[in-house]
């Protein structure tokens, strides 16, 4: 059941992806030859005002297929009005971006329902909506004073005792008092699933010594239209914002030989991600969906040839040089990216394949 999910909602997110790429390309005057879900052989397909709409065999992936986008006959003549390379480069850049301001769009569109239909969300991704319900433990650091002290992932705080202070129960306090600069609580009340109630003494040796502790502060969100689109807003654009730097840094460390690829997930891991939420119901598959969208839309938009962001450095450097770059070497650099992005899913899928046995 996890497989047939997983299909549908990376048939959803790449149909609104290329969904928008074909809209701006019509609506710009550029000629659209192929809308296509999946990757041939093809099922079936229909033609209508000149395009191609076409259901593949292969779910994993989709495509639009742009006059002018690359090497074809006639694409790079002048007198070809329709094709995308002769349009201003504005309008490229449009083509291009819409893609992932479509995905964006969705996200903010399935949060937007979510707090409707009222969800258990991050307060830190959707500042001052409410009081946080719950303050869970995301993730201890080891060696750290938390590890020590025996606290464990998903364990929830109920309350804190600050040094000649009293219990603090409020969430917020507790997230307050947990991350102030000068580290002043002395007991932590926690709850396992598994142990109940425990308490643990947290004494540093020094005040700058953290304790260790990721933690995710969680609030009820179900709110009218107007509150939900501006948090919809909001906790897609932190969410963009961390995923952009926890790329940056994966990237970063990918070059160096220090990626840890336990952070990310390829297909597979997708695949268990979705099992998770399926087996938690309707919200977290929502959820999930959304998290993807802007991952997707996150990814497409940086500087590496073969996404829209790569083609889009390449539109804003013919722009700048007002002069355009070789179309066959733009090609080339372009099919080199995308193998290179080809082996980088398959050296994830490994990783996804390994961990199963760990």
């Amino acid at each position: 059941m996890s497989i047939i999910i997983f299909i549908l909602v990376l048939s959803l997110l790449i149909f609104i992806h290329e969904l928008g790429h074909f809209l701006v390309a019509k609506k710009s005057g550029i000629r659209v030859d192929e809308f296509a879900i999946g990757f041939p052989p093809r099922l079936f397909s229909f033609t209508k005002g000149g395009t191609r709409y076409a259901l593949n065999l292969i779910p994993f992936g989709g495509y639009v297929k742009i006059f002018g986008e690359s090497p074809e006959d006639g694409a790079t003549e002048k007198t070809a009005t329709d094709s995308m390379i002769n349009k201003p480069k504005y309008t490229q850049a449009l083509v291009l971006v819409a893609g992932v301001v479509f995905n964006m769009l969705l996200a903010c569109f399935i949060f937007f329902l979510l707090f409707i239909r009222g969800v258990e969300f991050d307060a830190t991704l959707v500042p001052y909506a409410s009081e946080p319900s719950e303050v869970r433990v995301q993730y201890v650091v080891e060696n750290s004073i938390a590890q020590s002290s025996g606290i464990m992932t998903n364990d929830t705080i109920d309350s804190v005792r600050v040094v000649d202070g009293p219990v603090i129960t409020e969430n917020t306090e507790i997230l307050k008092a947990l991350f102030a600069e000068k580290k002043e609580v002395t007991t932590i009340t926690l709850n396992n699933a598994e142990k109940g109630e425990y308490q643990v003494t947290l004494s540093p040796e020094n005040p700058d010594t953290k304790f260790g502790l990721s933690l995710s502060d969680s609030v009820y969100i179900k709110t009218n239209p107007i509150k939900a689109s501006w948090y919809a807003f909001l906790a897609s654009g932190h969410m963009a914002k961390l995923t952009t730097v926890g790329l940056f840094e994966f990237f970063g460390k990918l070059f160096t030989g220090n990626a840890n690829f336990k952070e990310v997930a390829g297909p597979i891991g997708i695949v268990g991600l979705v099992d998770q939420a399926a087996q938690n119901g309707l919200n977290e598959i929502l959820l999930l969906t959304a998290i993807i969208s802007i991952n997707l839309a996150v990814l497409n938009m940086m500087p590496f040839p073969a996404l829209d962001g790569g083609r889009l450095v390449i539109v804003a450097v013919e722009a700048i040089r007002r002069k355009d770059l070789d179309y066959q070497k733009v090609a080339i650099v372009n099919l080199l990216g995308f193998v290179l992005l080809i082996s980088l899913m398959l050296l994830l899928t490994f990783h996804d394949i390994k961990n199963l046995f760990n």
